[in-house]
């Protein structure tokens, strides 16, 4: 970035040293949120940022509180104000099953995603009462290996020499151990799939309301 310059009290130019693709999905894409001039220090207990909610408690691990922020600029098509939500309170769950169970026990009303393996008996058994978004992922899947040092590394590194063995049989039959036939036996059974799509779920929330849980059809 070379410099940054106002247009008017809604509009920011951005100057970039060199063109760039992705700068817009940058700006957007988390952590990388706008942020209020000198909140960089307290943003991991005090963040203030540009959203629908502003901040008003966390306690580690357990809870995080927001509240609805008066002077959010985006309006619904009949010109309400957003978000109608008074406030919403986040509770971290690490564990899928845990996740899950909190959802259909009424604990939380809206989860982030569940394991895969459940994505299909949770659709058909609770479509009654929660609403699902299948959402796209991107994500990459692969294997790596360490060429420089290590067994892979080259033949005069001494720690390539336990894929490089020579063992003299009495009929002098030389075998060695190549990092291609290694690399083939290893990856043998590998497969690459797509990653599957992510599921968002939640009850379905009424107007200024947080608690809603079945559909009102």
């Amino acid at each position: 970035m070379e410099r940054v310059t106002v247009g008017d009290k809604y509009t920011v130019h951005v100057h970039l040293k060199n063109p760039s693709a992705i700068f817009l999905a940058n700006l957007i894409y988390y952590p990388i949120n706008l942020m209020a001039p000198g909140s960089v220090d307290t943003a991991d207990t005090n963040p203030q940022g540009c959203g629908p909610f502003k901040f008003k408690s966390w306690k580690r691990f357990d809870t995080t509180e927001m509240v609805r922020f008066e002077n959010f600029w985006e309006t619904d098509a009949q010109g309400n104000s957003l978000p109608y939500l008074d406030g919403v309170i986040g509770k971290p769950k690490k564990e899928d099953r845990v996740r899950l169970t909190a959802l259909r026990t009424g604990e939380v009303e809206l989860i982030d995603n569940m394991a895969y393996a459940d994505m299909g008996d949770f659709k058909k058994n609770y479509s009654d009462k929660f609403n699902t978004w299948d959402v796209s992922q991107v994500g990459t899947g692969y294997v790596s290996f360490n060429m420089k040092n290590g067994p892979f590394s080259p033949k005069d590194n001494p720690n390539a020499h336990m894929l490089r063995q020579e063992q003299h049989t009495p009929s002098t039959t030389k075998v060695s151990i190549r990092r291609s036939s290694t690399l083939r036996a290893a990856l043998r059974k590998a497969s690459i799939t797509r990653a599957a799509p992510r599921i968002r779920t939640t009850s379905n929330p009424g107007r200024n309301s947080i608690r809603t849980r079945r559909n009102p059809f």
